[in-house]
């Protein structure tokens, strides 16, 4: 009895796995769109001893059928939840009860194409369903329904990588973008010109350059060149582009560079090109919390040789700058935090004294040197006297029209 009993829950469970796999085989099926523009819903069961030029497909009816490639344009994969779908689709009412739950029975299944539809046919049964309405993506305004896309493209704006934007803003992005891939490909170019090409054949190929994306590339070769030849002929690539960005750096490097020979050579490369935006660069690092900076931007002026320039110059005849002040004898020095005995508030420690930050004015021979190459007037740093001469010179001159009648 016993074995009979066995048997008999043998044969329940391998009937069970038989329905089981009947159903996963059932849960594979594609849809098989031909060229003829008809489908056929099933599966590919090709075996080794098909033809590479045909696909044999077996339907959910169980038959199957023998194709050509050819004949197929596309084949769209099917889940099981599609298959799902297929069948309980038309037990649904075309109510708007009936197509609403339909439409919530796709969103438990992840069959958002499938739900959209349903959605669009409870509006149309109903116009005024709220719960599908918000769905779908529609407002309310002045009294219509609307939806946000419909909304946002009558006030002339346009979707663009998932967000909405105006055209105009579509455009920068796209320039933006274009030029962020160029100057990739410009840092790329450069790494390899600067590996295979010697000094002379690179200096070429920069000064046959004119694209601008090419500029933050060549800036950041100049931080990283021992060369001082190859750097000098980078600077004038730079200054050959002619951007404000470009002069700027360079005008940096006139400025800030150690080695003195490749400040001498970014200057003269860019007096010669009588640049109108120089003289104002310069007047700006006139103003520098860097006292060395801004005698070599006065330097700069001077051979620029720009009249407009006085005036800034007037004013940087002395500057003010920070400075350290020690107030201990000279030996080790430590910087020293917070306060308390033998220490200091922020300060530096020497040997049991203080140093600490102060501001002084400081005379600026490089000023006082272009304001002389510029005026011819020597007024040392009295920035009164020089003032007073400047507003002289630009007293209007007085005509009587009477005269000469």
């Amino acid at each position: 009895m016993k074995r009979i009993f066995a048997a008999l829950i043998a044969g329940a469970a391998l009937a069970a796995s038989g329905s089981i796999l009947i159903d996963a085989r059932a849960a594979r099926a594609d849809i098989f769109v031909l060229t003829s523009d008809g489908q056929i819903q099933g599966e590919a069961v090709n075996s080794p001893d098909t033809p590479k030029d045909k696909t044999v497909i077996r339907t959910l009816a169980g038959g199957e059928i023998t194709l050509e490639k050819k004949q197929i344009r596309q084949i769209i994969p099917q889940s099981a939840a599609e298959l799902e779908y297929e069948k309980i689709r038309p037990t649904y009412p075309d109510t708007v009860e009936g197509q609403w739950q339909l439409a919530e029975w796709c969103r438990d299944h992840s069959l958002s194409k499938q739900r959209q539809v349903h959605l669009e046919r409870v509006i149309a049964l109903d116009a005024g369903h709220k719960q599908a309405r918000a769905v779908l993506g529609y407002s309310m305004i002045d009294g219509h329904w609307i939806r946000r896309d419909d909304l946002m493209k009558e006030r002339g704006y346009v979707l663009y990588k998932g967000k909405w934007e105006l055209p105009q803003q579509v455009e920068i992005d796209e320039q933006r973008r274009k030029e962020d891939a160029a100057q990739r490909d410009w840092f790329a170019t450069l790494k390899r010109w600067r590996a295979r090409l010697d000094a002379d054949e690179l200096h070429e190929k920069l000064l046959a350059t004119t694209d601008p994306t090419a500029i933050p590339a060549i800036s950041l070769m100049l931080k990283n060149e021992p060369v001082q030849k190859i750097k000098i002929y980078l600077i004038e690539s730079l200054i050959h582009l002619g951007t404000t960005g470009a002069l700027k750096t360079a005008v940096s490097l006139t400025l800030d560079d150690p080695d003195e020979e490749v400040r001498w050579s970014a200057l003269d490369l860019l007096a010669a090109t009588k640049h109108p935006e120089l003289t104002s660069i310069y007047i700006g690092a006139l103003r520098s919390s860097d006292n060395t900076r801004v005698n070599r931007a006065a330097y700069c002026l001077g051979k620029l040789g720009d009249k407009s320039a006085v005036l800034a110059l007037i004013d940087a005849l002395q500057t003010r700058h920070k400075t350290v002040e020690g107030n201990g004898p000279p030996g080790q020095m430590s910087t020293t935090f917070g306060s308390g005995p033998g220490g200091s508030i922020g300060g530096l420690s020497i040997n049991g004294g203080t140093q600490k930050e102060i501001k002084v004015w400081l005379q600026n021979p490089e000023v006082l040197k272009a304001l002389d190459a510029l005026t011819n007037a020597d007024f040392q740093y009295n920035q009164a006297a020089w003032k007073s001469w400047y507003a002289s010179q630009k007293k209007p001159v007085n005509v009587d029209a009477r005269r000469g009648e």
